[in-house]
């Protein structure tokens, strides 16, 4: 089961509680550091979710947590309900994972200095994007599924 069963979705009815990703070199396997990766949800009414999570650890890793995400949904659907209406919990199985390019942390910090006060960006946010490594590396993304009864 990937997320699609005959052209429906299926909801996302069992969520880990914690998430691991770890960040390596493509040749050499070595852990990157200062890593700026976002998280795509696929939501099963209006739009999906995207979120540029907490840079990679000195061990490559971002740990995510299912409350951690649950609390970035609310607050999107409570500042633009036109735009989002799905919860975790009826989000399709699976996620997509992007490495970004430096293109796209730029917009990022933009996008965050702009929403601080409604969005509630703490600026250490955005101190850690601004000093993301991600110069050195092109955007790369990696889409996972996973049936139910394996989570």
């Amino acid at each position: 089961m990937n997320g699609q069963l005959y052209g429906v979705r299926v909801k996302m009815s069992v969520f880990p509680d914690i998430i691991t990703i770890k960040v390596v070199e493509e040749d050499s396997m070595n852990p990157l550091s200062n890593i700026a990766v976002a998280i795509e949800l696929f939501a099963s009414r209006k739009n999906d979710y995207y979120f540029v999570l907490p840079s990679t650890d000195l061990k490559g890793t971002i740990q995510i947590t299912k409350e951690w995400l649950k609390r970035e949904i609310e607050k999107d659907i409570s500042l633009f309900v036109m735009d989002y209406a799905a919860r975790l919990e009826d989000c399709a199985f699976g996620i997509r994972l992007s490495v970004l390019d430096q293109d796209s942390v730029n917009r990022t910090i933009e996008a965050r200095k702009s929403f601080k006060k409604v969005m509630g960006t703490p600026q250490e946010d955005i101190d850690e994007l601004i000093r993301a490594d991600n110069a050195r590396y092109n955007r790369f993304q990696k889409s996972l599924s996973y049936p139910a009864n394996r989570i």
